[in-house]
């Protein structure tokens, strides 16, 4: 019995010698958020559950039905708690450099995107904004050079008089 014990701690013993080291590597992902109205509260610019399944997807361990990516991959992609727009994210790596990395390249590659959408939103707004600069220096000139806006004369009367 005595020697049963001895081999079972030796075997566990040099399980975890032999066994490579997994590290770990997380961070916390605050989402975007973009104000409408002064009524509203700000939207994120992504959905958080949308924002994780799109990075499991990406950078999850599992690629497809019975096919798992290598080391380092992404574990976890959750919100910390219900209703957050902050993200944890946790990969796991061989080395701590590989583990680093690839979250790098995850942050950087949110980044861009959330960044696009938002350009996608509001390059046709200042597009607008723009225009309609420009239509309101039209206006501004036509009633400067016809001595301002007077309603009466649209309709064919002068200083209140009706034509006749």
């Amino acid at each position: 019995m005595f020697w049963s014990f001895i081999i079972c701690i030796a075997g566990g013993a040099a399980y975890a010698f032999l066994k490579p080291p997994i590290y770990e590597v997380t961070a916390q992902l605050s989402i975007g958020q973009i104000q409408i109205s002064s009524e509203k509260s700000p939207l994120p610019l992504e959905k958080p559950e949308e924002l994780e399944y799109r990075l499991l997807s990406a950078f999850g361990k599992k690629v497809a039905e019975g096919v798992e990516r290598e080391r380092p991959f992404l574990t976890k992609a959750g919100p910390r708690k219900e209703g957050s727009t902050t993200l944890e994210l946790t990969v796991e790596g061989d080395t701590p450099d590989d583990a680093k990395e690839l979250l790098n390249n995850i942050v950087k590659s949110v980044l861009e995107n959330h960044l696009d959408i938002y350009k996608g939103n509001i390059d046709p707004l200042s597009g607008r904004i723009h225009n309609l600069a420009a239509q309101r220096e039209a206006l501004q000139q036509q009633r400067h050079c016809h001595g301002g806006f007077d309603p009466g004369r649209q309709h064919g009367f002068a200083a209140g008089h009706p034509k006749v």
